[in-house]
This record gives structure tokens, sequence and C-alpha cells, in this order.
């Protein structure tokens, strides 16, 4: 078995060498030395699929010199075409336009020396296309938004915590209201021999909860525009930093999600809601401290206003 693992490794690590050397032909290498002639369809559209006219592009090509930039604006359609000399590195868009939140995007023609190729002296697919959503700014109010490092005060207890206050709720922080429960396992070694360091959220009172949804990594503003109240709003999740001996990291927020909440919940006798508070954790990560205590990495935003389901923020 340990045999079978082992030469399993070996082949997993000498793949992409295999890769480089079957890929990286004489016109691929003159390319990333000298450069290669690039052309890219940009499409820009809006969150509703339309396309945006007028909006202003800046693209900057890598060249073994240095990077370079040049500039345009979109057509009717949406489109603007950059056309320019690469090695092929990296080629970054940033797009803008009054009454939306601006856009990124990265691409590269030789991630793995697998994905393009190079023919007459032109990257390929040349004139390929690559779009990009420019989201629109519709309604910002004003949310409680908190972004810092926490440290827990107690571990293998239920400690409640308070959203607008961005903390623990006293005695074990500066919060007042509850808006779910966070109990912190950990064993108390530094960062270098921990085994053990996780956090479990949950929501304990009726109707709250949360759920997860994907961002819109490209935008400024990759977030919900507002809580959805028709998804099934889920009563807990785990964060671990370090769990057993092979240190297994699980993080509950992936790159392209975050967690819309629904808390502080009045109800009717029949249980139908008659008032909330809506808010999102971008970030809820834990982590063995060199300190007395391990930390928190927590990122948030809470509407103060009942009901209100916005998330767009100010």
């Amino acid at each position: 078995m340990r045999v079978t693992l082992k030469l399993s490794l070996v082949v997993i690590l000498l793949l992409p060498c295999a890769i480089y050397a079957r890929k990286l032909k004489s016109e691929i290498q003159n390319a990333i030395s000298k450069g290669a002639m690039a052309k890219i369809v940009l499409k820009v559209y809006d969150d509703q699929g339309m396309p945006v006219t007028n909006a202003n592009v800046r693209a900057t090509f890598d060249m073994p010199s240095g990077e370079y930039s040049f500039f345009g604006w979109t057509d009717t359609n949406g489109v603007w075409v950059a056309s320019g000399k690469t090695n092929g590195n990296y080629m970054r868009f940033f797009v803008s336009k009054d009454g939306h939140y601006a856009s990124r995007k990265e691409m590269s023609y030789i991630p793995m020396w697998a994905e393009h190729d190079v023919k007459d002296g032109k990257w390929q697919p040349y004139g390929g296309e690559q779009q990009i959503a420019l989201r629109r700014i519709l309604n910002p109010c004003l949310l409680v938004d908190t972004v810092k490092w926490i440290s827990v005060p107690r571990t293998n207890e239920w400690m409640r915590f308070d959203m607008r206050i961005g903390d623990f709720v006293h005695p074990y922080g500066t919060g007042t209201g509850a808006d779910f429960e966070v109990k912190v396992e950990w064993d108390g070694l530094s960062a270098s021999q921990c085994r053990l360091c996780k956090a479990t959220v949950r929501f304990v009172a009726e109707k709250s909860g949360g759920y997860f949804a994907r961002k819109s990594e490209e935008s400024d503003f990759p977030f919900a525009y507002r809580a959805d109240t028709n998804k099934v709003f889920e009563v807990s999740f785990t964060t671990i930093n370090r769990e057993g001996d092979f240190h297994q990291t699980h993080h509950p927020f992936p790159k392209d999600e975050f967690f819309v909440t629904r808390t502080r919940c009045e109800l009717k006798a029949n249980g139908e809601i008659v008032s909330a508070n809506y808010g999102m954790l971008r970030r809820f990560d834990i982590y063995p401290s060199r300190n007395s205590a391990a930390m928190i990495d927590y990122s948030g935003a809470f509407n103060p206003i009942p009901n209100d389901t916005n998330l767009e923020p100010k």
C-alpha cells in the first residue's frame, strides 16, 4: 500500500513536468521571451445580462520589459477589442462606468503551459472572447459593517455574539443583543503545535439562521443586493483551522461564497415572522494564537432596520 501511494505521488509530481516538456515548443518559448500578439474581444454586460455601452476599459499586458496599459470604451453592443503584444503571463482588465460597481478580470495564456498555443506569432485563440459583468448601483443603505480580529474569551462554552457590535455579548464582550452563538474548541497550543482549533456557529432562536450564496468575484461589490427570504435558512456551520494529526483546514466560506443571515426574529403565535434583521457574514475563521487566546477573523454586515432585506452598503 505504501509503495503504491509513493508511486502515485511521484506520478502526480512529475505530471506537470511532462506537460511542460510536451507543450513548451520553440514558438511558445519565443513568445514568452519576446512577446506575441494577442487579440481579446471583451464583452461587458450588467447584472441583468444587458450590454453596457460607453464603459471605460483599461487593459494591462505583461511583457519581459515590463507591463504596459492602454484604454478604450465599449461600443453599443458592450464590446471592446484589446489588441497588443504580450509574453502571455497576464492580461488584466479594469472596467468602470458611472452608476455601476467597477469590475476587474485577469487571464493568462501560459498556466501549466498547456491551455494555449502560438501560431504565426499570435497567441491562440486569437480574438477569443472574455465576458465581464458590471453590476449596477441600485439602492445602497447604511449597514453596520465590521471587520476585525476578536480574541476568544472562553473555550468549550457557548457564547452569544452581536453582529451589530461585532463582538461577543456581555460579560465576554461589548455586545448587547444576540444574533447567534459561538463555541470554540482549542487545545491551547500555539499555531505550530496546535492539533485542535475550531469554532461552531449556531442560530438558536426560532426562524433564525442563514444560507450560503455565491459571490460575483470580478465586481467591487461581489455580494447579494438583498437577502432572499425564500431560501432555506441553515442553523449552524463549523470552521476548522486545525483538527487531528493531519492539520486539516476547513473554512465554511469558500473564496466564492458568503453567508446571508436572518436574526432577531419576532414571531406570531403561529410561527409567522413579524420582524427580523438581515445581514451577512463575509468571513468567520478561527486561528490558534501565540497569546493566551484563540482569534476569530471576523467580517460581517448587519442591517439595523427590521424587515429590510437590503444588503447593498453605502
